[in-house]
């Protein structure tokens, strides 16, 4: 079990400036600044804002390079690959990206966590409205899927968080990190099979 935990700790250490931290969407809030947190939810416009530029932005940028192009001439299954990515939420490593800029942290957190509960509702509408005709999409089971996956990452992380307490998991903070990098890894295997 040692070498697991050793393991997952070194994966921890060098992989989680990204997308690590995406499994555990409902841990990240113990990071935010409880202070500038209540501030933004006080006062919610820059909030709004950011959120809404996290979503607009990506499917904005993706239905414009895909309409240069031409969805025409693109592989479907490329097309839907393109409009999901341009429509799902933004990843977690937005907070680490945003202190190397100097841009306050809570705000990025706060929005991404926004986006990505709102995400089941929003993405599906957006990657129709990227990929066009050129790719049907059944709404409701994308919906559905997203509610779960996205429901039960959170539903998973407010258990994990109960049961272990929030000073083992800060103990544990590369294996975590680790695991996450490894989940990552699979659902991008997964993503791209077909």
């Amino acid at each position: 079990m040692r070498i697991l935990l050793d393991g997952l700790a070194w994966i921890g250490r060098y992989g989680t400036q990204g997308f690590a931290a995406s499994i555990f969407l409902g841990l990240a809030l113990p990071r935010v600044d409880r202070v500038a947190l209540r501030d933004l939810l006080n006062r919610p416009r820059r909030l709004v804002l950011a959120s809404l530029w996290l979503i607009a932005a990506p499917a904005c940028l993706m239905a414009a390079a895909l309409a240069l192009i031409g969805r025409q001439h693109l592989d479907p299954g490329l097309v839907l690959g393109l409009a999901l990515f341009g429509a799902a939420p933004p990843i977690m490593s937005a907070p680490a990206i945003a202190m190397l800029l100097n841009l306050p942290p809570t705000l990025i957190m706060a929005a991404v966590l926004a986006t990505t509960t709102l995400a089941p509702l929003t993405s599906p509408l957006l990657a129709e409205l990227i990929a066009g005709a050129a790719v049907p999409l059944d709404l409701g089971v994308l919906v559905g899927r997203l509610v779960l996956l996205i429901g039960g990452a959170i539903l998973g992380a407010a258990i994990l968080r109960l049961w272990l307490g929030a000073a083992r998991l800060r103990a544990r903070k590369a294996e975590l990190d680790g695991l996450g990098v490894v989940f990552y890894f699979l659902f991008a295997i997964a993503a791209m099979d077909g």
